[in-house]
């Protein structure tokens, strides 16, 4: 179990704003990392950014 918490070391939430737009992105997700979301549902691939495959 230790490993997956490792998984999401580096993971970091950018914010950026420039005249009035304001974005959010989710950095330095690996494939592995993307894989494991997807196993923890469609709330957490929501949370990520993640698009939801049906």
């Amino acid at each position: 179990m230790t490993w997956v918490c490792r998984l999401f070391h580096g993971i970091h939430e950018l914010h950026l704003q420039f005249e009035g737009y304001r974005q959010q992105y989710v950095i330095n997700l690996k494939n592995v990392t993307k894989q494991v979301i997807g196993y923890f549902g469609p709330k957490a691939m929501t949370i990520y950014g993640l698009k939801i495959c049906k």
